[in-house]
C-alpha cells in the first residue's frame, strides 16, 4: 500500500478493474525477511496473528521520508515520481 497499490478513477470509474492491471507488491519485491517466532501460550489455542501489522508500514516509510528529507507525503503510494515532485517543492 505505501509503495504500489493505487485505485485510480477516471470518468466511468475504477481503472484498475482485475488483479492483473492492480500494481502490488510481489515476492521480487520484498527485501529479505528474518521471521522469529515468539512462544505465547497465553494467548490461547489459535494466538493472536494478523496482517494488522502491515497497516504500520505506510506510516513507519512516510515517517522515515520524513525524518531523511524533512517533506511530508500527503498521500499514499510513495511512487517515485511523487517524492522527487516533493523533493523539488
Amino acid at each position: 500500500m505505501a509503495l504500489l497499490e493505487e485505485v485510480r478513477f477516471d470518468e466511468s470509474g475504477v481503472v484498475a478493474s482485475d488483479w492483473r492491471s492492480y500494481p502490488i507488491a510481489t515476492m521480487a519485491d520484498l527485501p529479505e525477511i528474518k521471521v522469529v517466532l515468539i512462544n505465547r501460550p497465553e494467548v490461547g489455542k489459535y494466538g493472536q496473528g494478523s496482517e494488522a501489522a502491515n497497516a504500520l508500514a505506510a506510516p513507519a516509510i512516510a515517517g522515515a521520508l520524513l525524518d531523511a528529507t524533512g517533506k511530508v507525503a500527503r498521500r499514499l503510494p510513495l511512487k517515485p515520481d511523487y517524492i522527487q515532485g516533493l523533493l523539488k517543492a
